[in-house]
């Protein structure tokens, strides 16, 4: 862990262990849950005997999670989260997949306002072998600001670790963000905008990178049900340091994402949700150009 991702990660949750030993800590609210998502993708990349291919394939993932929350004193809160993920693809086994997450999370109201830190520890495998660790500790701020907006700033710094033979693309990443968001009646809008910068290994793969997107959730009736839509639209400018080896310019990615998701909630803890989103990475290397399609429909059940 590089010293600035450490020293966060002690800010940030130092207070909640503090707080814990010198306040009273409240009874404990311990929830599961369990989620089945089957997708197809129309453009999945693959390692293969010729490279880096791509094709088209359906996958099932089967996910869980614990969480337990904790009051600590009057205004302190305390989450621990564990959360699995294994995804397998019917043709292109390769790119089976699990995902191991850990988080501890404290957050502490300061009047109107609320102020916290958060560590997570990430362990992805890729085909039955380990392939990435990722720690990621944040900090965040957030406050009643003008016109009924919630203002939330964020800092992030992100260690990644490759798998050896992919040991170039290590990096560590900072980034910051602020986010805003209103509720019109019932419905809800979001805006979030980040700049991030990273640093890799190879400094052929150094970027910096600036994100914009918008939600918007909506709720609906259909056929007398009902129902929440997830609209979400963002673009993604990257540029790399340093120039291409092959091609003899320095790399610029634009990256366009849209998603509309419909979803329906049981009162029992169960909820159901079908989704579209597409991915259209445009870059001055033809190489690096891709787009992409999922379809997928989720059931998930909370205890």
């Amino acid at each position: 862990m590089k010293p600035l991702l450490g020293v966060i990660a002690a800010v940030g949750l130092a207070g909640a262990f503090g707080s814990a030993s010198d306040a009273q800590t409240g009874d404990g609210d311990l929830s599961f849950s369990l989620g089945l998502t089957v997708s197809n993708s129309d453009n999945i990349a693959f390692l293969s005997g010729a490279g880096v291919s791509s094709d088209d394939d359906s996958s099932i993932t089967l996910r869980g999670s614990a969480n337990g929350k904790w009051q600590i004193g009057d205004n302190g809160r305390l989450s621990l989260d564990y959360a699995f993920s294994g995804t397998r693809y019917s043709a292109i086994g390769s790119r089976d997949n699990n995902l191991h997450l850990g988080t501890a999370t404290y957050t502490h109201r300061v009047g109107v306002s609320v102020l916290g830190g958060s560590y997570a520890i990430g362990r992805y495998q890729l085909d039955g072998e380990d392939f990435l660790e990722i720690d990621v500790a944040s900090l965040f701020f957030g406050t009643p600001g003008p016109w009924g907006w919630v203002l939330v700033g964020r800092y992030t710094a992100t260690e990644k670790t490759f798998d050896a033979a992919l040991s170039e693309r290590d990096a560590s990443a900072d980034s910051v963000g602020i986010s805003a968001s209103r509720r019109f009646g019932d419905t809800r809008i979001r805006l979030e905008l980040s700049q991030a910068g990273e640093d890799a290994s190879s400094d052929f793969l150094d970027n910096n990178s600036t994100t914009v997107s918008i939600n918007l959730s909506q709720p609906l009736r259909l056929i007398d049900q009902p129902l929440r839509l997830s609209l979400t639209a963002g673009i993604s400018e990257r540029s790399y340091d340093r120039l291409d080896p092959y091609y003899g310019v320095t790399r610029e990615d634009t990256r366009r994402r849209y998603q509309a998701a419909l979803s329906r909630e049981f009162d029992s803890g169960l909820s159901i949700t079908g989704s579209a989103s597409h991915l259209d990475s445009s870059s001055n290397l033809p190489s690096a150009n891709y787009d992409q399609t999922i379809i997928s429909f989720s059931i998930n059940q909370r205890f």
